[in-house]
């Protein structure tokens, strides 16, 4: 919804097949609304946290607590709807695109068991022989993750392979500056949106082997750059991309240590495309 113009949207509603999904928005939504309500109202149950005589409630640290201790411009404390703002977007950032990459991450390497097993063998060294660990125990430490390079190049061509959001974010040509595209020219004012499985996939970019799950790349840093985008770019780029990195390195690298992943069906694969098979980049 967010890439229509605003005088779309509301008749867009009127479609049936977005009545679910505006559903779904209202239900989320409810539910930040119910956690920071109760969490303002009530505090944290006894045993969760320390009391704070100062503010006269229990408090811990985590998430909701840092945006109820933050302070405006003018040096006031946030308020209920900003809070509510700020936990629903929270609460996004870390369910659908991290379960989507999530799953993306593992099909490809269940689905190219070669590479799977070189990732295996770079946490077994770091962690040691996954045969004799504690299943219990063995869920990953972020800071004992985080620089593993194989690791990493995994994560990061999974997330180039398979994009977790559908459509481009829309973009505004600032004033005095016209763009210049596939032969069109586009002025200041104009809103414009480019896909990032298009630019994930673009063969001038990434090569011939756009289209292969090809984790080495990476390894030689040709791949980190501004055409690598899943959370956008900028100032404005997504505010949880952090947290969703920290989740999914986490659950890529327990899973595999863990694990052997295979697929149920040999030669199974996963569909993904553009949505305007129409227009072609071109590098500018």
């Amino acid at each position: 919804m967010g890439v229509l113009a605003p005088w779309v949207r509301k008749w867009v509603l009127l479609f049936p097949w977005f009545r679910p999904g505006s559903a779904a928005v209202e239900s989320l939504a409810g539910m930040a609304n119910a956690a920071v309500d109760k969490r303002l109202r009530e505090g944290l149950p006894e045993g969760e946290g320390d009391y704070d005589e100062e503010i006269g409630r229990v408090k811990r640290v985590d998430l909701l607590e840092k945006l109820m201790d933050g302070k405006d411009e003018f040096g006031e404390p946030l308020g209920r709807e900003e809070l509510t703002a700020e936990a629903l977007t929270l609460m996004i950032a870390a369910t659908d695109t991290t379960s989507n990459s999530s799953s993306a991450i593992t099909y490809y390497l269940a689905a190219h068991p070669g590479i799977q097993q070189k990732l295996q063998a770079e946490l077994d060294e770091a962690f040691g022989s996954s045969d004799s660990a504690d299943l219990w125990s063995s869920v990953a430490k972020y800071s004992n993750i985080k620089s593993l390079p194989y690791l990493q190049a995994c994560i990061q061509e999974g997330m180039r392979m398979h994009s977790a959001l559908g459509a481009g974010l829309p973009r505004v040509i600032p004033k005095g500056v016209k763009v210049e595209v596939c032969g069109e020219t586009f002025t200041e004012g104009t809103v414009l949106s480019v896909l990032s499985y298009s630019i994930h996939h673009h063969s001038e970019v990434w090569g011939d082997d756009s289209e292969e799950f090809k984790p080495e790349r990476w390894l030689d840093k040709k791949g980190v750059g501004k055409e690598f985008v899943p959370f956008s770019f900028g100032p404005r780029a997504c505010v949880g991309r952090n947290l969703t990195n920290l989740m999914i390195i986490i659950i890529i690298a327990s899973l595999f240590y863990r694990y052997d992943v295979t697929l149920q069906f040999e030669g199974q694969k996963v569909r993904a495309s553009e949505w305007f098979k129409g227009y072609k980049l071109t590098k500018l």
